[in-house]
């Protein structure tokens, strides 16, 4: 039996137990949505969005779990910020009837099948395997372990400089910096939860590397702003997930502890630590962060105690609220935008430093949220509210906005996909794999904003893949080296054996 044979049903046997986790996940979560669901109208409202959630994750595992699965990712995020609030009765949609909230979910529906059909169109034009010749890697001493260890030290470099300091000389140039930074910190992660997940990264390394990952996440987390460390976090868990198949439950659950922690204390620590009126402030010492932590912990833990801790982590994910509001007023109370906030996007992408007048990037959500009466001109400074892709393409053109985006967005997910096909874990086709997928999850973004992020992290990947290459040299890959999951087995690698 030859090598292609013997892939091929180890692929099978793979994606035959990927779909009965897939199938046990939807039954739970269709159980979870019939006991809190007030009434038939919310709860088909929430079933639509969980089957229109785990299909792209279904498509996925039956064209045998090939390419990073970018759509896959996004579809189970929407079940997160937009069914789970139906089922735990998020009090943000409980002025909203059920028959408002099954429009909604109809409408988040309608994007996911849109996006998930572009999605699946693109995937499937899949090119062939790639020739050992075309990617490039570091020597064999200098491989997948050293391009972790210089991101995740170019990741803490950029936190510490921050923290004391010490790039007030960037000026105008500080956002590239950032950009590069961050996409090195955060590909470096990633790269660290799939070579965990594939077992190739162990013993001191691996001690060593954890704890760069929890110092990197402890820096970032200094800001007492969540979302950078947990950015990080999911790019670990996502890196572990994809190549192993399976999540990191014994290390996921403390972690999602941790963070519903954090998360019930970070009102009461900005208000001890940020500057009076402002969205920043905290330690300006790295000795001052295990102090701030271990303070915020406890902060959390009395704040949950003592039933004092706002909204939850599945509340303040929630954007089911702006559809329903986008919905309910538009175009009644306020016309449609017909694309002004699209047109924004031209003056996002030009670099600050190449002109002082730079609309901020917030732009659009500022726009939408001075529009629909939820901030003021003034409080969009110091407050941003997260409106995401389809409640925007609503405020523009209605439902037809909605697919329209949906279309390009998976078009966009799938040729990302594709090209990961087949690709060595350090090649450049992966790298942007793992920032594509990594921006594409921010459903809080609006589409302009997410289209900037892609751009700025697509090109810090780059200028990360062109130094690390020139600085440690290349050689050509053959086919039994390559890593992750473009090649369809585990890892890639060699099969020596196959079942009578």
């Amino acid at each position: 039996m030859d090598v292609r044979r013997i892939r091929a049903i180890s692929r099978g046997g793979q994606a035959g137990h990927a779909q009965k986790y897939l199938w046990l996940s939807g039954a739970i979560l269709l159980a979870m949505g019939a006991l809190g669901a007030s009434g038939w109208e919310e709860y088909v409202a929430y079933g639509l969005i969980v089957l229109s959630g785990l299909l792209p994750m279904l498509l996925w595992i039956r064209i045998g779990m090939r390419g990073v699965p970018i759509m896959p990712a996004v579809g189970l995020m929407h079940i997160l910020y937009y069914a789970l609030p139906i089922a735990l009765k998020n009090p943000d949609i409980s002025s909203f009837d059920s028959v408002e909230i099954l429009r909604s979910a109809a409408t988040v529906s309608l994007f996911l099948i849109a996006a998930t059909a572009a999605w699946k169109m693109r995937l499937i034009k899949m090119r062939p395997q790639m020739k050992s010749g075309g990617a490039r890697e570091t020597p064999r001493y200098f491989g997948l372990n050293g391009f972790i260890a210089i991101s995740m030290v170019l990741g803490i470099m950029f936190q510490v400089s921050v923290i004391g300091g010490w790039l007030t000389w960037a000026g105008s140039v500080f956002g590239l910096l950032r950009a590069v930074m961050m996409t090195a910190a955060v590909v470096g992660c990633y790269l660290l939860g799939a070579g965990r997940g594939r077992g190739t990264i162990r013993g001191t390394f691996w001690l060593l590397a954890l704890l760069a990952f929890g110092a990197l996440v402890a820096l970032v987390w200094s800001s007492l702003f969540l979302v950078g460390g947990v950015i990080y976090l999911a790019a670990a868990v996502l890196g572990y997930a994809i190549e192993s198949k399976r999540l990191p439950w014994r290390a996921l659950l403390p972690l999602l502890l941790l963070t519903a922690i954090l998360h019930a204390g970070k009102a009461e620590m900005r208000d001890r630590y940020w500057y009076p009126g402002t969205n920043y402030g905290g330690v300006n010492s790295v000795l001052q962060v295990p102090g701030l932590e271990w303070e915020w912990m406890g902060t959390g833990i009395k704040a949950i105690a003592t039933g004092r801790y706002g909204q939850s982590l599945v509340d303040r994910a929630s954007l089911l609220r702006m559809l329903l509001i986008a919905q309910q007023k538009t175009p009644s109370q306020v016309g449609y935008l017909y694309g002004r906030t699209y047109m924004l996007l031209p003056q996002m992408l030009v670099p600050r430093f190449l002109t002082s007048g730079k609309i901020a990037s917030q732009a659009a959500m500022d726009l939408l949220n001075v529009r629909y009466g939820i901030l003021s001109s003034q409080g969009v400074t110091a407050t941003a509210i997260g409106w995401g892709p389809i409640a925007e393409g609503y405020a523009n053109f209605g439902y037809s906005g909605v697919i329209i985006v949906g279309l390009i967005l998976g078009l966009i997910m799938g040729e990302f996909s594709r090209r990961s096909v087949g690709a060595n874990a350090m090649s450049l086709r992966m790298l942007l794999a793992i920032v594509a997928i990594m921006t594409m999850i921010n459903l809080e973004a609006d589409l302009s904003y997410l289209l900037v992020n892609l751009f700025q992290a697509s090109m810090a990947a780059f200028i990360l893949f062109s130094g690390y290459r020139w600085l440690v040299g290349g050689r050509k890959v053959p086919p039994s080296a390559r890593v992750g999951p473009a090649s369809g087995d585990r890892g890639g690698r060699p099969v020596t054996a196959a079942p009578k």
